[in-house]
């Protein structure tokens, strides 16, 4: 899950999801809001099926959300946290993002 994040002044991207071939289906995605100006993406996911209203809980401004209805590509990902990359939800909450990013 995915929830209440402001990604703002994004220059590529603020959420990508990379599917690896599965379904937006086992993703939710609430109380995210992103923007962006320029050719930036807000909330996108590649390589997979996306399900109708996947995006739901995404508030799109500034160019985002014309930039993101026009995705039909991929873009290149540098690193991924998934499952088995996650810290301690104990660690995340005491730390926050320096837990998942490092200080």
């Amino acid at each position: 899950m995915v929830s209440d994040l402001v990604l703002s002044a994004n220059e590529r991207v603020g959420l990508l999801l990379e599917l690896g071939g599965g379904s937006t289906s086992s993703v939710s995605v609430a109380g995210v809001s992103v923007d962006g100006t320029g050719s930036a993406f807000g909330a996108v996911a590649q390589n997979g099926t996306l399900e109708a209203g996947w995006d739901s809980g995404v508030t799109r401004a500034g160019d985002t959300a014309l930039n993101d209805a026009a995705f039909a590509g991929a873009l290149d990902v540098a690193g991924a946290v998934g499952p088995p990359c996650l810290p301690p939800l104990a660690d995340v909450e005491t730390a926050g993002l320096d837990a998942l990013l490092g200080p």
